[in-house]
């Protein structure tokens, strides 16, 4: 890890395995991040969760963490209405993971080498392109179809949006427009879940 040499700490960093040519800049970065920490050498080490005033770590300052510095606002409110709806914790998750693309799509198992062919990875009800979590739930001319049923059974028209947020902020404004019919947001949480 590294040691003291004429009191000033050195660092002696291993490495199970050479660096790949795009990682050096990451290595880079990491030792001129090291120059901002200041090692005293008859102090004892403490451990310190820098979001929190106090130091000390918790899912609360963790989530606004991830919230200040990685994700837009507007993801965020998708996300807690999400969690606020009133339906059962397994259909909350799985909305979840559409929003945050963590579902097991084709294009997500390519990336990872489990699918290792491109057309093992086409779309299921279409064979047209490689599955995607929008292709899946928003934009195959399949899925579009049941979609475009819903709104007709709501006497509404519209154009619908491909991709998750999109869609979801379409919605929005739909159940707004339709609040006699309070039920409407459960039918667009509904149709993602048996989709």
């Amino acid at each position: 890890m590294g040691s003291w040499v004429e009191g000033v700490w050195r660092w002696k960093l291993s490495w199970m395995r050479e660096w790949f040519v795009w990682e050096r800049n990451l290595v880079d970065n990491l030792f001129q991040s090291f120059h901002h920490i200041s090692i005293q050498h008859e102090e004892r080490d403490s451990l310190s969760w820098l979001m929190d005033q106090l130091g000390l770590c918790s899912v609360k300052s963790a989530y606004e963490a991830v919230v200040t510095h990685n994700v837009d606002c507007q993801r965020v409110e998708i996300l807690d209405n999400i969690w606020n709806l009133k339906l059962p914790s397994k259909v909350n998750f799985f909305l979840w993971r559409v929003f945050i693309k963590r579902l097991p799509s084709m294009d997500n198992l390519l990336w990872r080498h489990i699918v290792v062919r491109e057309n093992k990875a086409l779309c299921m009800f279409c064979g047209e392109v490689v599955e995607d979590i929008n292709h899946d739930f928003f934009s195959c001319k399949r899925i579009d179809g049941i979609w475009m049923f819903f709104l007709h059974g709501m006497s509404l028209s519209s154009a619908l949006p491909h991709e998750a947020e999109h869609h979801y902020w379409q919605h929005v404004l739909l159940h707004d427009l339709v609040k006699k019919n309070s039920r409407w947001w459960y039918v667009w949480c509904a149709t993602i879940w048996v989709v």
